[in-house]
Order: structure tokens, then C-alpha cells, then sequence
């Protein structure tokens, strides 16, 4: 932008050995290289599921089922309110999301996997003495689900942490790192790329893939549209 500004002032400056016109403009900027999502391979999965339904703490185990199946980022997770779960007339588990970053909220299904996981916790918290909390953007009184003696569980404590574990126990790490342990080759965030990317696999609408992550551009959804056409040309 220095440079382009550069040439703009030569030219309207009329010295005599630079051009009348301005050499470089917006166009001709370098591109940034597009973002492509992180999905996590089959193979990976069948490894680490397993280690995650072996989680002992119910919240960590929900919090991470939830995301593996529902796409939802983990903010919507960490502020689910105790009534986010009922089900559709065929009885499959759907997930009502507030929708934190967009202010829309939206009902996606959830894997049975999943529903167990969040209705044993709605079990265990539907009584608890903690008291509502207002939403700051609505003002609403909420009661979380995610919550322990009064406070709103972190995301650190509910996806870090477990997600870590769930990859060393399964050898899904990178080496290095302090004491040579190295840290876990996946994230939480990557359920919601493997989610979208599976969507698109499976030949669901760019509108589908929008609403159940949330997005308010359709961009996104090309995205994980163009890395299914990719994953299936290297297949054929």
C-alpha cells in the first residue's frame, strides 16, 4: 500500500520522468492464500472417539461429543442452557444453539451418541442449587448446563484439557514440545471443519451446511464444498 500510494503521488505530481499514471493499484496486490478447513481424516477419528466416550467427567465428555457431532463452536457449547436438548417426532436428538457469534439461534440434529452424553448431564444438573445468570445481549435469565459450584465452566477446562488427553492416549501427537511429550495433532475446532466437510461429502445444500454452523456467508460453505470435490477426485 506504501508503494501504490508512492506512485499516486509521482503521478499527480507530474515529474517529468515518472509516468502520468498510476503503475501499481489495488489490483495488482498479492493474494492471500484461501484458508482450507482442518478436517480430521476417518482414520484419525476411529482412533480418538473411543478414547473420548472413555472420559470420566461428564461435562468434558459431553462438551466434546457435542462438538464432534454437532459442528457448534465452543462457546455455544460452553453456554448451552439446561433446556437445549429435545428431539424430533422420529426421535432423532436435536440441539437448540443460541448462536453466540451470529445472534441467530438454530436447532441442529445430534448423533444418539451425543444425546446420551448431554441428557446424563441435563440429569445430573436439573436440580442444582446454582442460580440464573442474564444474558448479556437479551437480558434473558439463563440457567447453564455447563457449570460446576456456581461457575460457568472454561473451555480450557471442557476442550483443552480432554482433548489433549484423548490424543496422547492414542498416540495422536506431534513430537517435541516441554519435556519432549509433544502436543496432539487435533483440536476441538476441528470437529466443527470435519462436520462441515462431511456435509459436503455426503451432498447436502450449501444452505444445509450454513445453517447447521452458523454461517452467515455462503463462502465458507464453498469452502468446504471445494474440499469435498477435492477429497473425491483424489479418490476416484
Amino acid at each position: 500500500s506504501g508503494l501504490s500510494q508512492f506512485f499516486r503521488d509521482t503521478a499527480v505530481w507530474q515529474y517529468d520522468d515518472v509516468p502520468g499514471h498510476t503503475l501499481i493499484g489495488a489490483g495488482d496486490a498479492p493474494k492471500y492464500p484461501q484458508r482450507v478447513p482442518r478436517f480430521i481424516p476417518d482414520h484419525e477419528l476411529d482412533r480418538l472417539m473411543p478414547a473420548i466416550d472413555a472420559i470420566a467427567c461428564p461435562f468434558q465428555r459431553a462438551a466434546l461429543l457435542v462438538a464432534r457431532w454437532s459442528g457448534a463452536r465452543r462457546t455455544e457449547i460452553q453456554r448451552l442452557p439446561l433446556d437445549c436438548l429435545d428431539r424430533y417426532p422420529d426421535g432423532t436428538p436435536r440441539l437448540r444453539l443460541s448462536g453466540r457469534k451470529t445472534y441467530r439461534e438454530r436447532i441442529v440434529p445430534l448423533h444418539e451418541d451425543a444425546g446420551a452424553a448431554l441428557q446424563k448431564l441435563i440429569d445430573l444438573r436439573q436440580h442444582a442449587p446454582e442460580r440464573a445468570f442474564s444474558d448479556e445481549r437479551t437480558g434473558e435469565e439463563i440457567r447453564y448446563l455447563f457449570m460446576n459450584h456456581g461457575k460457568l465452566l472454561s473451555t480450557y477446562y471442557l476442550f483443552e484439557t480432554p482433548i489433549q488427553d484423548a490424543c496422547k492416549a492414542v498416540g495422536l501427537v506431534r513430537p517435541g514440545g516441554r519435556g519432549g511429550a509433544g502436543r496432539g495433532t487435533v483440536s476441538a475446532h476441528r470437529f466443527r471443519h470435519t462436520v462441515g466437510t462431511q456435509l459436503a461429502e455426503r451432498g447436502a445444500k450449501l444452505h444445509t451446511i450454513m445453517k447447521v454452523l452458523g454461517h452467515t456467508s455462503v463462502n465458507m460453505a464453498l469452502v468446504y464444498a471445494q474440499v469435498s470435490d477435492c477429497l473425491l477426485y483424489t479418490s476416484d
